[in-house]
């Protein structure tokens, strides 16, 4: 099941293998296919699926992702237009993928490269523009005829950048012992055939803390994300997407710098079962020179997990979380853990 503020209500799936293909390998972790789909009332779809396999020892590591679909959500604009509440319906359409490659430097550290390839149908509906505060982002930043009811685009991104990673996790699905930090860049040229020139930087840490046994665990994380100027609008970063923070409409929140912290404690009460709660703050600003007006938005929940397979920490995840906004909240469904 499925209920957000940003598609409604709706039904999705998720299949999972895990295994050893070379069976001699007893270093590197277990690779893993994952495919996934959803479905919504507001006639949102996806579906995609994900490679990963570990080599030599563990000495690389690549991993491949595609996935297309249509999500309907609602334009707030970029920056502090989300205070004013006035919203226009978007529609995007994508179709892409991902392949990153990381090479062992020392001990757990690796180095890499990964390459994007997207192709996205952007329409958003600008009915009584001319009322809206949007409009003033519309007429400014982009090349909008006024003549016309809505902002369409349609445009390929081809980009390409650096990976940096320390993994020293005792588990990739759910770890209770370790760190994972990460760095990836990822630079978008004409050269590669993009129609747009512009760049996104993240870096995220994880650490996770056992107390007393592996039956009572504390995972946390920081987060950060920059686009530089001229980003597309679906690509600019929002509350909502991905793991930070959960309890937020998608696209309400969005600007050039996002950065989010928060923390789980995660309770294995019986048997297979774990009990989760979860909290956090984050904030959008268009640069680093704008955090003090920027808004705080906090994010609180709980959860319910359960280890699938005896001798391995794969877990089906179900959590319920809300934000600063009221309302409803969201349900997440997923296997593994939100980070």
């Amino acid at each position: 099941p499925i209920v957000n503020p940003t598609v409604g209500w709706g039904l999705g799936a998720i299949a999972m293998v895990n295994y050893p293909l070379v069976k001699s390998d007893k270093v590197s972790p277990r690779y893993y296919t994952a495919v996934t789909g959803f479905g919504s009332s507001n006639k949102s779809c996806a579906a995609g699926a994900l490679q990963q396999f570990y080599f030599l020892e563990d000495d690389y590591r690549v991993k491949l992702i595609f996935g297309g679909g249509k999500l309907n959500s609602d334009f707030y604009g970029v920056g502090n237009y989300a205070a004013y509440e006035f919203s226009f319906p978007m529609g995007t359409t994508g179709i892409g993928g991902t392949v990153t490659l990381l090479r062992r430097v020392i001990d757990r550290f690796y180095a890499g490269i990964q390459y994007r390839l997207i192709w996205v149908k952007n329409e958003i509906e600008l009915n009584n523009l001319d009322e809206s505060v949007i409009g003033d982002w519309i007429r400014e930043n982009t090349d909008y005829d006024t003549s016309d009811l809505a902002y369409r685009t349609e445009k390929i991104s081809s980009g390409i950048g650096w990976v940096f990673q320390y993994d020293s996790r005792n588990d990739q699905f759910s770890a209770t012992d370790g760190w994972l930090a990460e760095i990836n860049t990822l630079s978008y040229f004409e050269q590669l055939g993009s129609d747009d020139v512009f760049g996104i930087f993240d870096a995220a840490l994880n650490g996770y803390f056992s107390i007393t046994s592996e039956k009572y665990v504390i995972a946390a994380r920081l987060y950060g994300v920059y686009a530089t100027t001229g980003t597309p609008v679906y690509f600019i970063p929002t509350m909502g997407q991905g793991a930070d923070l959960r309890g937020y409409t998608f696209g309400k929140y969005r600007d050039n710098l996002l950065m989010t912290m928060q923390a789980e404690f995660r309770w294995n009460f019986i048997w297979r079962f774990y009990l989760v709660v979860f909290g956090g703050m984050g904030t959008v600003a268009s640069g680093f020179d704008d955090l003090a007006d920027a808004p705080v938005l906090g994010s609180y929940g709980g959860g319910l997990r359960f280890k699938v397979l005896k001798d391995k920490r794969l877990m089906i995840r179900v959590d319920y979380g809300r934000g600063n906004e009221g309302g409803a909240g969201a349900l997440y469904f997923s296997i593994n853990e939100a980070f």
